[in-house]
C-alpha cells in the first residue's frame, strides 16, 4: 500500500513590481504550507521561480483525495468541443 501524503490547498503570491503581482493556487505538500513562507517553485519548461509567498493555507488533503488533473482537462476538452474526437 503507498504512503499516504498529507497537502494543503494554497494560495502563493509573487510581487514583480510594487504594483504588478502574479497569483496561483495549487496543492503543496504540509511541509511546505506555510503562511509568509516564501518558495521556490519549479515552472513547465523545469526552471525554478524565486519568491512566492504563501498567502493562504487551507484544509489538510490526502494524496488519494487530490484531483486527477489529467482527467480534469481531458474532461473538460471533450466536453467544451476544444478537443477533436477521433
Amino acid at each position: 500500500m503507498a504512503k499516504t501524503c498529507i497537502y494543503r490547498q494554497c494560495t502563493l503570491r509573487k510581487q514583480h513590481s510594487e504594483s504588478e503581482s502574479s497569483e496561483t493556487v495549487g496543492y503543496l505538500p504540509d511541509k511546505f504550507a506555510r503562511l509568509n513562507r516564501v518558495l521556490r517553485l519549479e515552472s513547465a519548461n523545469g526552471t525554478w521561480d524565486d519568491g512566492w509567498v504563501v498567502k493562504h493555507v487551507g484544509a489538510e488533503v490526502a494524496n488519494r483525495e487530490l484531483p486527477d488533473i489529467h482527467k480534469s482537462i481531458k474532461n473538460h476538452l471533450m466536453n467544451t468541443g476544444d478537443k477533436i474526437r477521433r
